[in-house]
């Protein structure tokens, strides 16, 4: 299995951003799952989604998905660091 590379990931959360489209939101979570499970193991996918959300962090929230999909980050992060 290939790991979907970051920037490759954000380049595609920000595509959904620009087209707020509100079912994108969810092909941003199906993403999100796709790239972490790319990694193996806890600690690679705690690092991998402290990346992601640090990256993402710096996405303009011009848009209302924005909020949308740093909630999907988030729950991602918490349960993998409260496992």
């Amino acid at each position: 299995m290939t790991i979907m590379p970051l920037a490759k990931l954000l380049a595609s959360l920000d595509a959904m951003l620009a087209a707020e489209d509100l079912p994108g939101v969810q092909e941003a979570e199906v993403e999100i799952w796709e790239y972490l499970s790319a990694f193996d193991g806890l600690t690679a996918q705690t690092q991998a989604i402290d990346e992601l959300a640090a990256a993402f962090q710096e996405r303009p929230a011009s848009s209302p998905l924005h909020d949308m999909i740093c909630h999907h980050i988030a729950q991602h992060k918490h349960r993998l660091t409260n496992v």
